[in-house]
């Protein structure tokens, strides 16, 4: 009986860590919504969908209930109707938080599969396309190695159909050979390739392997052959293989993880939106993170999502970890776990137990950082380091503002994240007056953009984050 029940025991402690990495977001263009499901795009039943896949793949392996897997899929980036463009260069933007139009990685999902619409003929406009293609591919690789709290599929180019272009073809070619046998062996100049990235070899699954153009039946954008679009034939080739490689990568990174992750909690408070003793909720109660964040619970006290990075190392360059997790901030100044709102603490797998500095992130406001390193541990909950108290707590001189009865982050970065609050700013702020989205020039976060988040941008003006 007794080794009945630890056998149960066991059984349940795997069922519930193998549940970390099993909802992916599956961010696409028109290509990508084909796989998703091409009767969205053409009047054609199409023979799958990837919706069909993922019930075959937990059919086929009996997950039911959190070990189940699911994927959610949306345009991006975007915004839709307003830019068509994922090519690889406007990714190392939104990674790098440097997009003109604002968007940024929604880390709240613990997979996040990444892929360019972009064809050969498009993307590839030289031979040196292949060099600067590499270098875009390493920047986003180097983001996503310091998000271990998330898994990335990383595709590919996908192949052009046949049009003539055939250097550009050998160059995408090249390019996509490069991706899959150097660079996720770990044999390309970046160095070791990060365990939570999975390479998926598109281009070689559609493409000929006597010329590299996408095979004529692949392609179809008016319902023939030869077009941009994936054909019903290369729907039935790829979907099953998308949702396969998808989830047998993240489970089996997922399941490398035995050591306890490393915990940290923070208290800290925002200028925007400050009451005096606590924070406004109002993007919570207007609903506007709901409509954000589509695909996590929010708890009700929340205010807005934060970032939390821990390092070893003052300086980012000679940091040996350096590691990434969302959080919610609760009104309190408290925060939440993404996704799991039952946990006032983030962990950060693979971090050992030790001292680090704690920096705290926000879409709007100046980043701060602990002014010395923090004994973390392994032990739930950890102590919240407070940065609230005063201003000593914070790295540097003046870093943050007293707003109310706390010190805080300074509100009016809301422009492009650059931590810098100038003029650009104040241009965004004036530019989206009016605006009831979740939007960066909102620097009250009351859920509209007005005059009075014009005032916090010009009262805040010249300031900067002294995170080094």
């Amino acid at each position: 009986m007794k080794k009945t029940l630890l056998f149960i025991l066991l059984c349940l402690s795997v069922h519930t860590s193998t549940a970390q990495f099993r909802k992916a977001a599956y961010w696409h263009h028109s290509v990508g919504l084909c796989f998703w499901d091409r009767s969205q795009v053409s009047n054609l039943t199409p023979p799958t969908t990837l919706p069909k896949e993922i019930a075959a793949y937990n059919a086929a392996r009996g997950y039911t209930g959190s070990a189940a897997v699911s994927m959610t899929e949306s345009y991006f980036p975007g915004p839709e109707g307003v830019v068509n463009d994922n090519n690889w260069y406007r990714w190392v933007a939104v990674f790098t938080g440097t997009d003109t139009y604002g968007q940024t990685i929604d880390y709240s999902n613990p997979v996040i599969i990444v892929k360019t619409c972009y064809l050969s003929p498009q993307g590839m406009k030289s031979i040196d396309s292949i060099e600067a293609y590499k270098t875009h591919i390493r920047s986003i690789v180097s983001v996503m190695k310091n998000h271990p709290n998330n898994f990335f599929v990383l595709w590919t180019d996908y192949p052009a159909p046949t049009d003539g272009h055939s250097d550009r073809v050998g160059w995408s070619n090249t390019f996509s050979t490069w991706m899959k046998q150097t660079l996720a062996t770990g044999n390309d100049s970046f160095g070791p390739f990060p365990p939570n990235i999975h390479v998926f070899d598109i281009f070689h699954k559609l493409a000929s392997p006597v010329d590299g153009f996408c095979d004529s039946v692949y392609g179809s954008w008016d319902e023939g052959p030869g077009g941009d679009h994936p054909s019903n034939l290369a729907v039935a080739l790829v979907d099953s293989a998308i949702v396969r490689e998808t989830f047998d990568a993240a489970i089996a990174y997922e399941e490398s993880l035995g050591s306890a992750p490393t915990l940290a909690s923070v208290k800290a408070f925002l200028q925007g939106p400050s009451l005096g003793s606590s924070m406004s909720t109002a993007l919570n109660a207007n609903g506007v993170l709901a409509s954000h964040f589509t695909s996590t619970p929010i708890p009700g006290r929340a205010v807005d999502s934060i970032n939390i990075e821990i390092r070893d190392s003052l300086l980012p360059a000679k940091a040996h970890i350096r590691q990434f997790a969302p959080a919610w901030l609760l009104a309190d100044g408290s925060i939440l776990a993404f996704p799991d709102t039952t946990k006032n603490y983030v962990g950060f797998s693979g971090a050992p137990a030790g001292s680090y500095y704690i920096v705290v992130r926000h879409r709007n406001h100046l980043a701060i950082m602990s002014s010395a390193p923090i004994s973390l541990g392994v032990s739930a909950p950890p102590t919240a380091y407070d940065f609230s108290t005063g201003q000593a707590q914070a790295y540097g001189t003046n870093a943050m503002i007293l707003a109310g009865t706390h010190y805080a982050l300074i509100s009016g970065n809301s422009s492009n994240a650059d931590d810098i609050i100038n003029a650009l700013d104040r241009v965004a702020t004036r530019n989206n007056l009016g605006a009831s989205d979740y939007n960066p020039a909102d620097l009250n976060l009351d859920g509209v953009v007005n005059a009075l988040d014009r005032v916090v941008a010009r009262n805040n003006l010249g300031q900067s984050s002294q995170v080094p």
